[in-house]
C-alpha cells in the first residue's frame, strides 16, 4: 500500500486552522478551528468549527455557518428625480437616469427590483405603463408585473416592478426602466424612479 504525508504548516499546531493567502496577501480560504472575523465590509463571521473563503477584496463567501455572498448589490443602484414627460408615442422610452450598467465575471442570476413614481394625464380611462429592460428584452407581462399608472387617478401613483434574469460573464450588460402611454393623446409625467440589482448567484 502506497501511503502519503501531509505537510501542515507549524502555524496549524498552534492556531488550530489553516489559512491560505493569494498573492496579494489576502486570506482567501480558512479550514479548521476559526476565530470570528469581520471582513473589509463589516459582515462578521463568528468563530467555530468549518471553513471560510473571501473574494480576493477580502469580502466573505461563506463561513460554517452558510452562504453570505448572496442578495448583495455589486453595482449599487440608482435613484433619479426625474422630472421626465413621456408623450405622444406609445411607444417604450427610457426612464432618464435609470441604468445600470454590470460586468459578471461569470454567468450569473440576478433580481432586479425598480420603483416608479408617476402620474398619467390626458384622455381618461387610459393608462401609462413601466417595465425593466434588461439588454433589450423588456421584462413586462409573460416574466415579470408590468406598471400601471390609471389616468382615472388624479395624483402620482406607484408601480413596483421585480423579475430574475440570467447574465452571461465577461460581457457588459444594461438595466433599465421604460415608460408608454397607451395612446398619443396621454403624457405619462415621471417624477421618481429607483433601480436596484441584487445577486443571487451563479
Amino acid at each position: 500500500m502506497t501511503t502519503a504525508s501531509l505537510n501542515v504548516p507549524a502555524t496549524f499546531a498552534s492556531t488550530g486552522y489553516l489559512a491560505v493567502k493569494d498573492s496579494n496577501g489576502v486570506v482567501r480560504h480558512e479550514l479548521g478551528n476559526l476565530p470570528g472575523v469581520t471582513d473589509v465590509s463589516g459582515v462578521m463571521s463568528p468563530a467555530g468549527q468549518g471553513s471560510r473563503a473571501r473574494d480576493a477584496s477580502g469580502n466573505l463567501i461563506h463561513d460554517h455557518l452558510g452562504l453570505i455572498a448572496v442578495m448583495s448589490q455589486p453595482v449599487g443602484s440608482v435613484h433619479p428625480a426625474t422630472g421626465q414627460a413621456i408623450t405622444g408615442t406609445t411607444g417604450w422610452v427610457d426612464i432618464t437616469g435609470s441604468t445600470l450598467t454590470y460586468t459578471p465575471s461569470r454567468d450569473v442570476t440576478v433580481l432586479v427590483v425598480a420603483v416608479v413614481a408617476g402620474q398619467s394625464t390626458g384622455t381618461p380611462g387610459t393608462y401609462c405603463y413601466t417595465a425593466i429592460n434588461v439588454d433589450g428584452t423588456r421584462h413586462n407581462l409573460t416574466d415579470g408585473p408590468e406598471g400601471v399608472h390609471d389616468n382615472k387617478n388624479p395624483g402620482y401613483t406607484t408601480s413596483f416592478l421585480i423579475c430574475s434574469v440570467s447574465l452571461s460573464g465577461g460581457t457588459s450588460h444594461t438595466i433599465k426602466l421604460q415608460g408608454s402611454p397607451d395612446n398619443t393623446a396621454l403624457t405619462f409625467n415621471i417624477f421618481d424612479s429607483d433601480t436596484f440589482m441584487f445577486l443571487l448567484g451563479g
